[in-house]
């Protein structure tokens, strides 16, 4: 579900004062006074008011019938709606004779109060108008005491959100003669009513050093603390229809805490229990002993294949690895193993000058597939791609095939220095994003981490390894999607490398709260991402904000190897050489069966980087979700 407003807009709220009556009030010694009266009327948004606004008209009540007529009209301004979340005040002041009022009378001024003190300072005014008296007429004779003026008033009251008039709330200006004379503007005598409304914006506050933040109603906060989640406790004392914001920045991510009596219903909206890569489950999937356990996964995570190197043990799940059946071996010292995107194609390697095999029944018959031996690394994407690091003709470099193996187009970009050791490959699903890594360590050339965009038809060379040790047996890794390279290193001191950008630039992506693992295995992302897992030194690495923050586990029995689905939320994991050699184990990420959070303390959700909620307050303690966007928002 993804937002459906734009969060960019707000209104300024317009305060009136009363304005006092304007000419002689008693009648004795001439005509009768007259009142002085305003006209407040909405104005469509255009030339006058981009965003639209009020229009206030203002004027000598010169025939004495109670109306502000289109010929009495003798100041008009406008107050529109701004795009900043303050408030608009008006004042008025005795004007005294000159050059605005030849008799004197009253000066109005309105604008916004942008520094906040509820006081329409003199920086601050934007309009000014003025309501002259009139010119006093001729001394003539006593006649009997004329009828005395009313006073316009003008009153104003909090619209609420929600209502009719302003789904933001705003406002709500009335206006009048006061008629009973008791100085205040009673509902009889209101004439005419406006608003002024908010927009839907809020405002947004960007975290990058907090931890602990009190939400307020109409705020909205951007979570961009790197080191640290930010944690936010729900508005005190909401109104009915208040709203809050929160955003996962470039950050490690965000809790929203529930205090007593709380609750936060999040209807629809897709929300984890857990995510996979925190705890682990061992399958049944006994495919050998002493020897690495390397696995591979289609995109829906059904299919997974699992080997052990060096032997003829092969094991095949077509349940999400709920039940595994014995594979019949291409033949001895399997090597590596991979599979189709769509789960139809098997690919196994054997140690050495025995290549490439492709079986398309589920391991029942294999056909050996011609021209790459000495495999040390296979990715395989859609349509039969396939790239590989391993030799052809006695030149070890990175090929790739579009026929399932049968022929190699080398990948060797022009101008690689000579003398150098590749050793990693990895491809996107569609087969067109290719990333390609070697080895800078001894008597191998020191050498770039490589991408290609179109296939290998050109690349871009860069070195995102700086640091000792640099250019350290890189492992590459491509999204399936091709949006994003990861480039990482089994002889640690590199860090964790990300590019979203073709492989130009790269951010430091430092997991363990700093440290540089050894990683053993190729680093597996989720298709678009924002999900990423890599193996090194027994601890599963994870991060569930694009490699911005990671945490780690360790599986009981080690880790060798990864595999998961597109989306990761199923991921397999194989075990290293040793006495738990052979193993295979599983983790999941768990969908919640509850609509919502738990009522009161123990109840949260959180989310990640670009997660986002957007919650209503409507009474009884429960804040109600308006919209959300996210993969990684976990409820409990």
């Amino acid at each position: 579900m993804r937002f459906q407003r734009i969060w960019g807009t707000t209104l300024s709220v317009l305060a009136l004062a009363t304005l006092a009556a304007c000419g002689d009030d008693d009648g004795l010694d001439g005509a009768n006074g007259v009142s002085a009266l305003m006209n407040i009327t909405a104005e469509a948004a255009g030339a006058t008011c981009a965003n639209g606004g009020s229009r206030i008209e203002s004027g000598s009540d010169a025939n004495g019938n109670g109306t502000l007529e289109a010929g009495e009209v003798t100041g008009t301004q406008y107050v529109c709606n701004g795009n900043t979340p303050v408030r608009a005040l008006t004042a008025t002041a005795v004007e005294a004779s000159g050059a605005n009022c030849a008799t004197g009378g009253t000066r109005i001024t309105a604008g916004a109060d942008t520094n906040g003190n509820g006081t329409l300072d003199l920086a601050e005014v934007s309009s000014t108008a003025y309501v002259c008296h009139g010119a006093t007429g001729a001394t003539g004779a006593t006649g009997a005491a004329g009828a005395h003026g009313f006073t316009p008033l003008t009153a104003m009251a909090v619209e609420s959100v929600g209502s009719a008039n302003c789904t933001y709330g705003g406002t709500r200006i009335t206006s009048g003669l006061d008629t009973n004379r008791d100085g205040s503007l009673a509902a009889g005598e209101v004439t005419a009513t406006s608003y002024v409304c908010n927009g839907a914006s809020v405002s947004w506050i960007n975290l990058v050093s907090e931890t602990q933040v009190q939400m307020a109603s109409h705020m909205g906060y951007i979570a961009s603390n790197t080191t640290s989640d930010v944690t936010f406790s729900l508005p005190v004392a909401p109104a009915v229809g208040d709203i809050v914001r929160v955003k996962g920045g470039l950050g490690a991510g965000w809790t929203i805490t529930q205090a007593a009596g709380e609750f936060m219903d999040l209807a629809d909206l897709g929300t984890w229990s857990s995510l996979s890569g925190r705890s682990w489950s061992e399958l049944s999937a006994q495919v050998g002993t002493n020897w690495e356990t390397w696995v591979a996964s289609s995109a829906d995570g059904r299919t997974v294949v699992a080997l052990s190197t060096w032997t003829t043990a092969m094991s095949l799940s077509k349940d999400g690895g709920a039940s595994w059946a014995s594979v019949t071996s291409p033949g001895t010292d399997l090597g590596r193993v991979g599979i189709s995107p769509d789960g139809l194609v098997l690919y196994a390697t054997r140690v050495g000058a025995f290549g490439l095999y492709v079986s398309t029944d589920d391991g029942a018959t294999w056909t050996q597939r011609g021209g790459l031996t000495d495999i040390q690394n296979i990715s395989v994407g859609a349509d039969d791609v396939v790239v590989a690091v391993g030799s052809v003709g006695g030149v070890v470099a990175p090929y790739r095939s579009t026929d399932g193996g049968v022929s190699w187009t080398s990948l060797v970009p022009p101008g690689a220095p000579v003398g150098a050791c590749w050793v990693s490959v990895a491809t996107s699903t569609d087969g067109k994003t290719i990333a390609i890594g070697g080895d800078g360590n001894g008597s191998c050339s020191a050498i770039p981490t490589y991408v290609s965009q179109d296939a290998g038809v050109s690349w871009i060379g860069s070195d995102p390894l700086n640091g000792p040790p640099q250019n350290r047996h890189q492992l590459v890794s491509v999204s399936g999607s091709g949006n994003t390279v990861v480039v990482g290193s089994s002889n640690g001191g590199i860090g964790v490398r990300i590019s979203t950008d073709g492989g130009r630039t790269y951010r430091l992506g430092t997991v363990a709260t700093g440290a540089y693992p050894e990683l053993t295995s190729r680093i597996i992302l989720s298709a678009d991402g924002r999900r990423m897992m890599a193996s090194g030194q027994g601890r599963v690495y994870v991060s569930d904000n694009a490699g911005y923050n990671w945490s780690f586990t360790h599986p009981a029995k080690g880790v060798n190897s990864l595999a998961g689905s597109s989306t990761l939320e199923s991921v397999y994991l194989g075990t290293p050489r040793g006495s738990n050699g052979g193993l295979v184990f599983k983790s999941s990420s768990v969908r919640s069966a509850f609509s919502g959070t738990t009522t009161g303390v123990t109840g949260q959700v959180s989310g990640g980087s670009g997660d986002a909620l957007e919650l209503q307050y409507l009474g009884a303690g429960v804040w109600s979700v308006l919209s959300g966007v996210g993969n990684t928002l976990v409820v409990r």
